[in-house]
């Protein structure tokens, strides 16, 4: 059930390098149909095009959505964490440890 840190480490390597390749893959697709021949209005190089540039603005925006989300979660554990370290020194006697053995 638990997975090793090398594991998913692994894992969101391999995701990463096929978003990259996804992403190459219509960068390139797009640049090599840029000079085309259109046809008129029901033209398939066009309609790829038009869904490469599609894969590639998802993509963008869901990284930049991703991003912002990925800080404010950072931000507000650090808020919190902060707030819980000021409430959690233990000033009594047990939390400094002292032994009341007569």
């Amino acid at each position: 059930m638990f997975r090793s840190k090398k594991r998913i480490q692994r894992s969101a390597l391999l995701f990463a390098a096929w978003l990259l390749f996804i992403l190459l893959l219509s960068v390139f697709g797009v640049a090599a149909l840029a000079g085309h021949d259109c046809v008129g209005e029901h033209c398939r190089v066009c309609a790829c095009m038009k869904s490469c540039e599609c894969v590639l603005r998802t993509i963008s925006l869901g990284m930049v959505a991703l991003l912002i989300i990925i800080g404010l979660v950072l931000y507000s554990v650090e808020r919190t964490a902060g707030s819980v370290e000021a409430f959690s020194t233990d000033d009594s006697l047990y939390g400094k440890r002292v032994r009341l053995d007569n």
